[in-house]
């Protein structure tokens, strides 16, 4: 279990973990044939809201 104080890194690193995530899934989609876009998109948009829940609920664990 991670302390109280410990709660305010895992946050901070998850957001800044998510914004360099952000622009690497640009970078990605943009080589993604369009056969296969659609299912990369949806995988893409699962882990970043994934993230968010996580960033979300983390102060009430």
């Amino acid at each position: 279990m991670l302390e109280t104080m410990s709660w305010r890194y895992v946050l901070f690193y998850i957001r800044l973990k998510s914004a360099y995530l952000s622009q690497d899934l640009k970078n990605a989609m943009s080589i993604v044939p369009e056969s296969s876009k659609n299912s990369y998109v949806k995988a893409a948009n699962e882990l970043v809201d994934n993230m968010s829940e996580v960033s979300l609920l983390a102060p009430f664990i």
